[in-house]
């Protein structure tokens, strides 16, 4: 009876198949089934148990009463503990428990004597094979990753064995014990500690598959030459060495795969002796069914060596040739020159089977320094090696038929060619950076199509590559910003720092520009909200927004500048309040309407000053103003003449004893006269008793105040003013003048009229004097002018 449960949903466990005492074969394949093996103890008919990639647990021994057993698949489940409970299994002809938790030893099978199929890999099976020595039927043994030991010597009773697989494991010794295995076909002992030549196979000539990779065999390569059948050969990292000659010619026929990466195999023939290629003549052919050739190993010769003898080849799909000290130019191999093909010289052979079978030629880590053509279907790598030179219109070619190329870690010298595929739209660059390097200081635009892998920095720097910021230069040579520059954008230049700020070298935006004092506000070094830049310690009366600086910030009310942009800022003249609060020129801090000047002090076009203020001018009350004023003029004059006549009358009654106080007090009292002219033009005793204030500075008795009580701005402009200033030191100085003939021509009697008469009349004279501030006079009478102008008022 057979229960053929294979790839279904079945679940549950094994306990009611117990009834089925008859059941012969049972088949739960890749099902559900879990649980463990104990309802099976009663089948004692059976004698095929496949239950593979299920979830049964447990152990062997509910089979061990199972003696008509003749296959057991355990793999692949959950199954546990020795191989003792399958002792008594003498009919046992498959064991197949890989990738399970078996351990022990292989001891409980030495008496399996109908075993022919043992599969145990990736188990926990440890000691060595000399149980394995009585079972003479085995033809196919695989225990790889498994904690097998010892050598192979009790493999050689073994002579039915076709499949040997012990890779991976502690296996030692050499090869000879497998010399009477005749029947051997496939032999894997990759990754053991087999050592020895290769001389042990030769007999085996059925062998196919061979896989020696990672063991430290040694030998020469050309003992494989007597293996017929060989289909795969893998020598990776072993010590064969060796390299092709003439006697490959016509052997090896079956070869498709050789792998001699990592080994001391150069593999490229001695000089020219297999220059000549044979395609008609196939006793002569060189591997003519390779299909995989993977040549990691140094063989430390041109390329052309390498490629020109496979030229003939058209099954050879797969060449790897990494790091494999190559050099020279890879050769045009469709297409040879001087080619001798079937015992006749070509002047050039063209349409060679290699250049149309190769999908993949991998060259990449070698020293090649030029390529004739790109004769390859799918994929080729040229990367890390020396700076390679393209044959012209090589790589439009390959770009073209879409070719798998990479050329990364190498530079391309033919920078010509590259740029013209730009400039065609071949190759476009991608839009942003994709590479950067912080050392260098450079950033790279990578290339599509994603055919094509380049390292931008060597493929075309000048056109993939820019300083980033912090850096300045041209494609990869960049250098970091000097002190106090900044770059802050992708392959630009470096920029000196805004004013007021220093910064180290490689600064990558203005940010790092650090600003003393301030700090960086709209690209400036700029003050926060209540500071301002100055170059003193503190900025005084000035209002400051964000960003401000002392040359721009608007003074307070009642302060203003000297000049536009002036750094420090000043008092104003009362009524300071009232003549500067910044309403009409910020940067100099006037008020609108009538003021200007340094500190404000002067009136503007078309205003008059009263009472210390800048009033607009009133064409008819100013005349007015200006009749009063001389009528007034004219009875002042009129009083003091008639006071002096009186005085003097009074002087010449009395007799001279009386006389003397008079003219001695006499500028005394003119100047006491002075003093209450200026108490009595104060703003606030002008308001207290409503007097009128041009008037009442007459009494000051000097020219700016005979100025605006007569309105002369108004009438004249600032004339008015030029005329004031130069009266008022040079009337005096006229005075003077005439009266030095007088004095002259009386002896210097010091009778009056004379100089002394004039110096008690220039006592009566206020002048009025300056202070200076920095470069401006600041005279009250020429506000205007500059302590160095010339010519113009200046002149005077």
């Amino acid at each position: 009876m057979h229960l053929d449960l294979y790839h279904t949903q079945i679940a549950g466990d094994l306990q009611p198949l117990a009834p089925l005492t008859q059941l012969r074969h049972l088949n739960s394949y890749k099902t559900q089934i879990a649980g463990d093996l104990q309802p099976l103890a009663s089948l004692t008919q059976l004698q095929g148990l496949d239950l593979s990639k299920t979830q049964i647990a447990g152990d062997l021994q509910p089979l061990a009463s199972l003696t008509q057993l003749q296959g057991l698949d355990l793999s692949k489940t959950e199954i546990a503990g020795d191989l003792q409970p399958l002792a008594p299994l003498t009919q046992l002809r498959s064991l197949q428990v890989h990738d399970t938790q078996i351990s022990g030893e292989l001891q409980p099978l030495a008496r399996l004597t109908q075993l022919q199929y043992l599969l145990l890999y990736k188990t926990q099976i440890a000691g060595d094979l000399q149980p394995l020595a009585s079972l003479t039927q085995l033809w196919g043994l695989d225990l790889c990753d498994t904690q097998i030991a010892g050598d192979l010597q009790p493999l050689a009773p073994l002579t039915q064995l076709q499949g040997l697989f012990l890779s991976n494991t502690q296996i030692a010794g050499d090869l000879q014990p497998l010399a009477p295995l005749t029947q051997l076909s496939h032999l894997s002992l990759s990754n053991t500690q087999i050592s020895g030549d290769l001389q042990p196979l030769k007999a085996l000539a059925e062998l196919q598959i061979l896989r020696l990779g990672g063991a430290p065999v040694k030998g020469q390569i050309e003992r494989l030459t007597g293996l017929p059948n060989l289909t795969e050969v893998d020598l990776s990292s072993t010590q064969v060495h060796g390299h092709l000659a003439v006697s490959w010619r016509g052997r090896l026929t079956k070869l498709a795969t050789l792998n001699l990466a990592g080994s001391q195999a150069e593999f490229l023939p001695s000089g020219k002796e297999l220059q000549e290629l044979f395609i008609e003549d196939s006793s002569q052919k060189l591997l003519p069914a390779l299909m995989t050739l993977v040549s990691d190993c140094p063989l430390n010769g041109p390329v052309e060596d390498l490629l020109v003898p496979l030229a003939a080849s058209g099954q050879l799909t797969r060449l790897l040739a990494k790091r494999a000290n190559l050099s020279g130019h890879v050769p045009d191999i469709a297409c040879l020159k001087g080619a001798r093909v079937d015992g006749t010289i070509w002047a050039a052979y063209c349409g060679l089977p290699l250049s149309k079978s190769l999908q993949e030629l991998d060259l990449s880590g070698n020293k090649i320094s030029g390529a004739d053509a790109l004769q390859v279907q799918m994929y080729i790598s040229l990367a890390n090696n020396p700076p390679i030179t393209f044959a012209t219109g090589t790589l439009q070619s390959a770009l073209k038929k879409n070719l798998q190329l990479d050329l990364s870690g190498t530079a391309i010298t033919n920078s010509r060619d590259i740029s013209r595929l730009f400039e065609t739209g071949a190759l476009r660059m991608t839009a942003q950076t994709t590479t950067t390097n912080a050392t260098g200081g450079y950033s790279c635009h990578d290339v599509t199509p994603s055919s094509l892998r380049v390292s931008s920095h060597m493929f075309w720097p000048q056109g993939l590559c820019g300083c980033i910021a912090g850096y300045e230069g041209s494609g990869t040579d960049c250098s970091e910003c000097a002190n106090n520059t900044f770059n802050d954008a992708f392959n630009s230049s470096c920029r000196r720092c805004p004013a007021n700020s220093t910064a180290g070298k490689g600064t990558a935006s203005i940010d790092g520009c650090r600003c003393d004092p301030g700090r960086m506000i709209n690209d400036a070094c700029q003050c926060d909200h209540g500071e301002a830049l100055s170059q003193f310690l503190e900025a005084k009366h000035v209002d400051c927004p964000v960003g401000s600086t002392v040359e721009t910030a608007k003074p307070k009310v009642g302060y203003a500048r000297l000049v536009r942009q002036a750094s420090v800022v000043f008092r104003c003249l009362d009524p300071a309040e009232e003549r500067c609060n910044a309403s009409g020129s910020p940067d100099i801090g006037c008020t609108t309407g009538g003021y200007e000047g340094p500190l404000c002090i002067a009136c503007s076009e078309g205003y008059r000053s009263r009472s210390r203020q800048c009033i607009k001018c009133d064409v008819a009350s100013d005349t007015r103003g200006t009749a009063a004023g001389f009528a007034i003029t004219a009875a002042v004059v009129a009083v003091v003449a008639g006071g002096i006549c009186f005085w003097r009358s009074l002087a010449a009654d009395s007799g001279p004893a009386d006389a003397v106080p008079v003219p001695q007090s006499g500028p005394v009292l003119l100047q006491l006269f002075q003093l209450w002219g200026v108490l009595l033009g104060t703003k606030e005793v002008v308001e207290a008793l409503e007097v009128v204030e041009e008037y009442v500075q007459w009494l000051q008795m000097t020219a700016k105040g005979f100025r605006d009580a007569m309105s002369l701005e108004c009438a004249y402009g600032r004339s008015a003013q030029s005329l004031c200033a130069l009266a008022s030191p040079c009337i005096p100085l006229l005075l003077l003048a005439l009266c030095m003939p007088l004095e002259a021509v009386r002896h210097g009697a010091g009778a009056e009229p004379g100089v002394s008469s004039a110096l008690k009349l220039l006592t009566a004279l206020f002048i009025g004097g300056g202070e200076p501030l920095q470069e401006h006079a600041f005279r009250v009478a020429l506000p205007l002018v500059k302590c160095d102008a010339r010519g113009g008022e200046a002149a005077w």
